[in-house]
């Protein structure tokens, strides 16, 4: 029997944007509405580990052996998913860009329970500037 090729969308890769990766952090708009400076405090302390992460390896190899424990996922995976990314919390208008491309993919290829989405629904960067990172 023969197969057929099959079709792959790569979402990302970070070609793009430079970096591996772009993590979201998800809160509740009720509780972030609530507790706005809970919700800053939150975003600083990210930053904090991302910091001491960009530090130095011994640094990274500390956070991905305590989240391999925590996980019960391979160290490896960490060290692959994260090993010399940009650490920090700043969204640079080429990661908005990014971001917005992959939200109109998924719009144009029917991946959303909700077509009408758009980037204001599901980012929120009041946040960060409570913070002081924009």
């Amino acid at each position: 029997m023969k197969q057929q090729a099959a079709i792959v969308h790569v979402l990302a890769d970070g070609a793009v944007s430079e970096t591996c990766q772009i993590s979201a952090f998800v809160g509740r708009t009720e509780f972030c509405e609530k507790y706005p400076e809970i919700t800053a405090k939150v975003l600083k302390v990210v930053q904090r580990v991302d910091d001491w992460m960009a530090e130095s390896e011994d640094n990274q190899k500390k956070a991905f052996t305590t989240l391999a424990e925590i996980t019960q996922r391979e160290e490896t995976w960490f060290s692959t998913m994260y090993s010399g990314s940009n650490f920090g919390i700043n969204l640079t208008e080429q990661d908005l860009r990014v971001l917005g491309e992959v939200l109109e993919f998924m719009k144009s290829n029917d991946l959303l329970s909700n077509p009408d989405i758009t980037m204001d629904d599901i980012l929120e960067l009041k946040y960060l500037e409570m913070a002081g990172y924009r």
